[in-house]
């Protein structure tokens, strides 16, 4: 195929674009009009020096290819045949916006380079981030004796604003902690990595939920700069039966027992809000059989098609459903439940953190 062949194939694709093709999007029409502009003034302006040089009728064959009405539109005209004065003129011409499209194309492209390695830095630098926060997460549940734990932990973007964490007092005794900063990304992830640092010093009251979060938002309240943290913590003492539970603003604690669902609030304010505020406390007799579950709002925000949250009431619906399975189980079933519910083409809305604690 010459070149001439190949400027006028080109130039074709980009008419059939152009004068509007079914699939072709209004970017690409206004991209494929640009195009015919500059190839058609720097393919025809060649193939014009060409003809007339050869004594061809260009004005004929140009017409002949793209059709007269739209070389018209582009305001092109041609004479039959150039005297040597104009081919001159149309030759410098010709180059001058070739070295001037060259440059442009020059620059467009460094410009795509330096964004695509911007890019590149900036993914590679979120990898580590997301692979630092994942190693402040415990890597496995603990062993407490009548006790079956599972967790899952599904962030939105490469980090998350979610947190869990246990503090194990012996076989016997076990704290459980679930955090949700508000906001995502990065700056999430960064309070979410200090929460793990806060839980280092109220360690020693692990089995008093209510020093357990105050301690936190004593620590936590002048770093968080108008950000909220929601949390809760559960203490459960197998050896005696006992639970205590508090949260700071954060979704109940659920409860699975002889077939019904039983949701438990004690609530105080989100970290943040004020520097000592007071966090009631619940006790609860636990007994064997019954499940509890531990989860950031994630879990219940997802909408479907139509708007409408997968909400309590579906939460509770795979919860009676898959009531007999493991707590792993149950919590890959709950994602995987999530997960049909949302379009296919919508990304996950929010980090998902679920913690489901069987009795034995």
């Amino acid at each position: 195929m010459t070149g001439k062949q190949e400027g006028i194939g080109l130039l074709l694709v980009c008419r059939q674009i152009a004068i509007g093709a079914p699939s072709a999007s209004k970017n690409a029409q206004q991209l494929a009009r640009i195009l015919l502009d500059i190839s058609l003034f720097i393919r025809l302006s060649c193939y014009v020096i060409g003809s007339a040089s050869s004594g061809t009728n260009c004005h004929k064959e140009c017409r002949d290819f793209f059709g007269s009405s739209m070389l018209r539109r582009q305001g092109y005209k041609f004479e039959a045949r150039p005297n040597g004065e104009q081919l001159r003129n149309l030759r410098s011409q010709t180059e001058r916006v070739a070295v001037f499209l060259l440059s442009l194309g020059y620059v467009g492209v460094q410009i795509v380079f330096a964004n695509e390695r911007r890019l590149l830095s900036i993914d590679k630098e979120l990898e580590i981030a997301r692979q630092l926060q994942f190693s402040i997460l415990p890597t496995a549940v603990p062993e407490i004796q009548n006790l079956r734990i599972a967790v899952s932990y599904r962030p939105m973007t490469a980090v998350a604003g979610d947190f869990y964490g246990f503090v194990a007092a012996d076989g016997k005794r076990v704290g459980f902690l679930v955090a949700d900063v508000t906001g995502h990304g990065v700056p999430a992830a960064l309070i979410a990595s200090m929460i793990k640092v806060a839980t280092q010093p109220v360690e020693a009251c692990a089995h008093d939920p209510r020093e357990v979060l105050r301690g936190l938002n004593h620590i936590l309240f002048k770093q968080l700069h108008e950000q909220y943290v929601s949390a809760a913590y559960l203490w459960i003492d197998t050896e005696h039966g006992q639970a205590l539970y508090s949260a700071a603003g954060h979704p109940p604690l659920l409860r699975w027992r002889e077939g019904r669902l039983e949701r438990i609030e004690s609530n105080g304010l989100l970290f943040g809000v004020l520097p000592d505020p007071e966090y009631p406390v619940r006790e609860l007799a636990i007994r064997t059989g019954e499940r509890l579950l531990l989860y950031t709002d994630g879990l219940i925000e997802p909408q479907n098609a139509s708007g409408e949250s997968f909400g309590d009431r579906k939460l509770e619906e795979v919860i009676r459903k898959n009531q007999s399975r493991p707590p792993a189980e149950l919590s890959e079933q709950m994602l995987s439940e999530i997960r049909a519910w949302q379009p296919p083409s919508l990304p996950q809305q929010d980090d998902i953190t679920l913690v489901v604690i069987d009795v034995r």
